[in-house]
């Protein structure tokens, strides 16, 4: 009686495999990559500026490909972030490899910045966070 059937009903993984974007209760996923160029990517892209909506809740991905080469990501007021006073601000600390997430509400008006703020890097990897009513 070696039939399996009962194997067949509902395989694991089929249905909402993470990695799906944007999932029905509005929140959304930002998969970003910080380079040994000391450039924040999406997508293979070098991105400068990134969209949310007031109020929903957002996951931050951020994978360091740099090679033990420290990164970091917060978001913030950009006099913050330029004279890396992070205390306090949504984001990730300095790592040197693998992926760090971070979930970030957007409950403040703008405008805002993303960034590095490892030594010597902000002035590359910054870009703007536009906040939509």
């Amino acid at each position: 009686g070696a039939s399996g059937s009962p194997a067949a009903s509902g395989s694991p993984g089929a249905s909402g495999s993470p990695g799906a974007s944007g999932s029905p209760a509005g929140g959304q996923t930002f998969d970003l990559e910080e380079t040994t160029a000391l450039e924040i990517k999406q997508g293979g892209q070098k991105v400068t500026e990134l969209t949310v909506k007031k109020g929903q809740t957002y996951t931050f991905n951020i994978t360091n490909t740099a090679g033990g080469l420290l990164h970091n990501f917060y978001v913030g007021p950009a006099d913050r972030l330029a004279s890396n006073d992070v205390a306090g601000l949504p984001g990730v600390p300095d790592f040197s490899e693998g992926t760090q997430s971070f979930q970030y509400v957007a409950d403040q008006d703008g405008p805002l910045e993303f960034a590095c703020t490892v030594q010597g890097h902000y002035s590359f990897m910054k870009g703007s966070l536009t906040i939509q009513p």
